[in-house]
């Protein structure tokens, strides 16, 4: 895992290598206190900084210290004007959508209405034929009865 530090409102990662002249270090100094400082020669055994009240610089060994790499903002977010262009074409899918599915709600409405008016009118025929069987069968009990005695 990447240590990370905020100097100056810049934020850096430790990366073990060896560091050049003009590169920012982390050494650690003390049980739980780190310098930073900015290298000011760097040979093959490791590097010297100026140490803060003295004339000379402070000898660290390669190893003993971090270089502190600056992060660079993620080149993988999107420019704006791309997502303004996602977002546009997904409010238009959206309101397609939409509109699509209002249309079929309305048919389907449309289709149960339909279907009711044709339930309610073969329902009425049904009585309507109903009633008149009936009075057939009224027809033929009442001619039933006027012509009983002509057999």
């Amino acid at each position: 895992m990447t240590k990370t530090h905020l100097i100056d409102g810049v934020m850096y990662k430790e990366v073990e290598r060896k560091a050049l002249e003009g590169e920012r270090v982390v050494v650690k100094h003390g049980t739980n206190g780190y310098l930073y400082k900015e290298v000011e020669l760097s040979g093959t055994e490791g590097i010297i900084f100026k140490a803060p009240g003295s004339n000379g610089g402070r000898f660290v060994a390669h190893g003993e210290y971090r270089v502190l790499k600056p992060v660079e903002s993620t080149p993988s977010a999107p420019p704006t004007d791309e997502l303004l262009e996602i977002t546009a074409n997904l409010t238009r899918r959206v309101f397609d959508l939409e509109r699509e599915n209002k249309k079929l709600r309305d048919d389907v409405t449309e289709t149960l209405g339909t279907i009711t008016d044709l339930l309610r009118r073969r329902d009425r025929r049904i009585d309507e034929i109903n009633d008149k069987a009936e009075m057939l069968i009224d027809d033929v009990v009442l001619l039933d009865e006027r012509t009983e005695g002509l057999r």
